[in-house]
């Protein structure tokens, strides 16, 4: 309990000192909003474009961090610690891991003795999400440069899988990636996929629970956080059937 209390603790600081505490609602959060907005029209129009689709992303590297929000993130931590099994010898792999926000907390702080790889498909992302390694001084993560449904590891090596802040309909990878979370995923009693999903919509959640359990999953846990003027995000924890 004492151990469970610090580390929640630890994530509070950790998330004020990475983040601080913006405002949801401001000029410039409406500003960045209608960025976003126009950045997922033209992911729609290029679904099958991925220098497209790099291009937008690699714009958002620049201003991503100021449109975060520390309680979605301290949201999808509870749920993680709660449900995840992290074990700190944990092999861990994130899809998707964009700055790296929580992958670097969970690899210092919950898998010190494991290995945590962090996949995204934009370089600048990572050398973002390397800045936060470099500056937490994390010993046991490392960034490759790779499609989601394309990941460069061998099969049955993780014991956990993590895709954070994965949006639909938009994600034109989705299937791919899940294919690639059950085949590099181990089948032991305590491997779990770990996915947090943005959607806009009731169909989007039955969606996203179908396709996780058509791609070989059991789901053991979900749940759903509304962020204020913007979107669903149903966080999930499946193990491998």
């Amino acid at each position: 309990m004492k151990q469970t209390k610090r580390m929640r603790g630890n994530f509070r600081t950790y998330l004020q000192k990475s983040l601080g505490n913006p405002q949801l609602v401001s000029p410039e959060s409406f500003s960045l909003a209608q960025l976003i907005m126009e950045g997922e029209e033209r992911i729609k129009k290029a679904r099958e474009s991925q220098k497209e689709r790099a291009a937008v992303w690699k714009e958002r590297a620049a201003y991503w961090e100021k449109i975060l929000v520390p309680q979605l993130f301290a949201k999808q931590f509870e749920f993680i610690h709660n449900y995840g099994r992290i074990q700190e010898s944990d092999n861990i792999t994130s899809i998707g891991s964009d700055l790296g926000v929580l992958e670097n907390f969970i690899a210092k702080e919950m898998s010190p003795k494991g290995r945590f790889t962090c996949i995204d498909f934009v370089h600048e992302m990572n050398m973002k999400a390397r800045q936060r390694k470099e500056h937490l001084q994390v010993k046991n993560i490392s960034f490759v440069t790779a499609e989601a449904d394309k990941i460069p590891l061998k099969s049955a090596t993780q014991e956990k899988v993590i895709c954070i802040g994965t949006v639909l309909p938009v994600f034109p990878e989705w299937d791919g990636m899940l294919n690639e979370a059950r085949r590099i995923i181990k089948n032991g009693p305590n491997s779990r996929l770990i996915l947090t999903v943005n959607v806009s919509g009731e169909k989007f959640i039955d969606d996203a629970l179908s396709s996780i359990r058509r791609h070989g999953f059991v789901i053991e846990k979900s749940e759903i956080f509304s962020v204020p003027m913007a979107f669903a995000n149903i966080m999930i924890v499946a193990r491998p059937k």
